[in-house]
């Protein structure tokens, strides 16, 4: 399947665990091309004492990758956003500041640490759909509040929230119960994103073309081209990109 798009991934060189310089970079974006994908949302961490690199240093790394992309004549596409973890001040700091949501959107990847509470969970999600914007749960496979009742992703998803799982999670990369746990939300259409989050080239790379083959075969052509191209085209058409 051609045309996708990858809503998470940490490609953005130098700004946080992800790419260390532009060369690796741009050898993910060409791992990326090999994987189908022709649109990427760049979304560097921020988060409080452990990623906060400044904004304007962002902006400035996004527009040097753009500038390689163009001069090696990459047919891929880049999109400016951020993977936020949650916080005080996240209100704020969104209003504020563009680079903190999705491509300029009222989209937020927004990211909690494995132990949070369902409860605290909730309450940091609905404050965001408060005040105008959609949240993006990264990677939910990866919070032990919703293995423990199921059926809080329901309750998330007639919120508003938007769900949004990892390719090496639905490919049985990072363990048996993560892979389980992805086969139940795919099964019961709980899932908007299937994304990369890839961080390197190597255990954390990209490989959105061997899970979009799976998805398709388990689940069927229609889920695929929805959670892979459908769904995280409507956050790019909501604002062009900066």
């Amino acid at each position: 399947m051609r045309g996708l798009v990858d809503i998470h991934c940490h490609i953005l060189p130098e700004v946080d665990d992800g790419a260390e310089d532009l060369k690796t970079a741009i050898r993910m974006l060409a791992e990326e091309q090999r994987n189908g994908v022709t649109k990427v949302i760049l979304t560097p961490h921020f988060r409080r004492g452990m990623f906060e690199t400044k904004m304007p240093f962002k902006r400035r790394q996004f527009q040097r990758l753009k500038a390689a992309v163009k001069h090696y004549e990459m047919d891929i596409q880049l999109y400016f956003g951020c993977e936020y973890h949650v916080g005080r001040h996240m209100i704020d700091r969104l209003d504020q500041e563009s680079g903190y949501r999705m491509n300029g959107s009222r989209y937020v990847l927004i990211e909690f640490s494995s132990t949070h509470s369902y409860d605290y969970v909730r309450e940091r999600l609905y404050r965001l759909l408060s005040n105008g914007y959609c949240p993006i749960v990264a990677h939910l496979e990866r919070y032990d509040c919703f293995y423990q009742e199921f059926d809080r992703v329901n309750e998330l998803l007639r919120m508003g929230v938007h769900v949004q799982i990892t390719a090496a999670a639905v490919l049985g990369q990072m363990g048996y119960r993560q892979k389980r746990f992805c086969k139940k939300l795919l099964k019961r259409g709980l899932v908007h994103y299937i994304a990369s989050d890839a961080h390197d080239l190597g255990k954390r790379g990209v490989n959105l073309q061997e899970c979009t083959t799976y998805v398709e075969k388990k689940y069927g052509r229609e889920l695929a081209e929805e959670v892979f191209i459908g769904k995280p085209e409507q956050i790019l058409r909501e604002r062009s990109a900066e």
